[in-house]
C-alpha cells in the first residue's frame, strides 16, 4: 500500500493552501511580522524557500505517491517534515512568543 489514503491527500492540498497563503502573507504583506532587522529577513527568507522549493516538492511528491511510486511516497513525506520543522519556529515566534516560553518553562 503506498499510494496515500483518500483523507492523506485531501488533507495535503488543504496544507498546501494553508502553507503558500501564509508564506506569500509573509513575504508580501508589510508589518506580517513584528521582528525587524535580521531576524525579519530571515523569516522572509524561510518563506521564500517554503514557497519555492518545500511546496512544489510536496506536490511533486504527492503526485509520485497517487501513482504508486515509493520513492515518491518518501519524496511527500520527507517535504512534509521539512515544511512542519521549518514552519514550526516562525509561528511560535509570532503567534504565541512569551506565552509559549511561559507555559514551557512553568511544566519544567
Amino acid at each position: 500500500m503506498t499510494e496515500p489514503t483518500q483523507h492523506e491527500t485531501g488533507a495535503t492540498v488543504i496544507l498546501v493552501f494553508l502553507a503558500a497563503g501564509a508564506c506569500l502573507l509573509g513575504l508580501l504583506r508589510e508589518g506580517h511580522y513584528v521582528e525587524s532587522g535580521s531576524e525579519l529577513l530571515r523569516l522572509q527568507a524561510q518563506d521564500a524557500v517554503i514557497f519555492t522549493l518545500g511546496v512544489p516538492v510536496l506536490l511533486i511528491g504527492l503526485w509520485l505517491s497517487l501513482r504508486g511510486s515509493i520513492r515518491g511516497r518518501l519524496l511527500w513525506l520527507g517535504s512534509l517534515a521539512f515544511i512542519d520543522t521549518t514552519a514550526r519556529k516562525p509561528t511560535t515566534l509570532v503567534v504565541g512568543g512569551s506565552a509559549f516560553e511561559w507555559l514551557y518553562y512553568r511544566r519544567l
